[in-house]
């Protein structure tokens, strides 16, 4: 099995100019299931975090503005073409704060998966790129966990999954 992301190692926070924000979740369900979810951005306004306003969404990409304190980013990502089924990429498609929202799926059984994002972005320059460390990075932070939470409940209570089960 590929481990995409290589999820469990602690890269450099900035590659190639762009800031990069990752994390995990355990989720009880289908990989394939988990995949259709992710890949397919029309469903993705039932589960991301507050942070996410002004959704709009068809079948290929999504739009919508990040709203973190001082800021407000526009992003655009369309779905990237992949033939690995354990991906899920999306990149920048025109004005976007975002360059790429990347799922890596690692199947650990036939109802069980564990899922990597990756969130790379480029920071804000000048006056306000003195916010990025303190302020603005822990918000996008938040914003993945909050949506990453929220996506594995949503998948969860639609399989019928035990809260109790769901902690874990």
């Amino acid at each position: 099995m590929t481990n995409h992301l290589s999820g469990y190692d602690t890269p450099k926070a900035i590659r190639d100019g762009l800031q990069r924000l990752r994390d995990d979740i355990h989720i009880h369900a289908a990989p394939a299931e988990v995949r259709a979810r992710l890949a397919d951005p029309t469903t993705y306004d039932e589960w991301l975090a507050p942070h996410v306003r002004d959704f709009h969404a068809d079948t290929e990409g999504m739009q919508f503005s990040l709203v973190i304190p001082g800021r407000t980013e526009p992003v655009r990502l369309r779905r990237q073409p992949l033939a690995d089924v354990y991906l899920v990429a999306y990149v920048r498609d025109g004005d976007s704060a975002v360059e790429s929202l990347t799922w890596a799926l690692h199947a650990e059984g036939a109802t069980e998966v564990h899922v990597t994002v990756e969130l790379a972005y480029r920071a804000a320059g000048g006056i306000a790129g003195v916010l990025e460390p303190l302020v603005h990075r822990p918000h996008r932070l938040q914003a993945l966990r909050d949506s990453l939470w929220n996506f594995k409940q949503r998948v969860e209570a639609d399989r019928g999954v035990p809260a109790d089960a769901a902690q874990a």
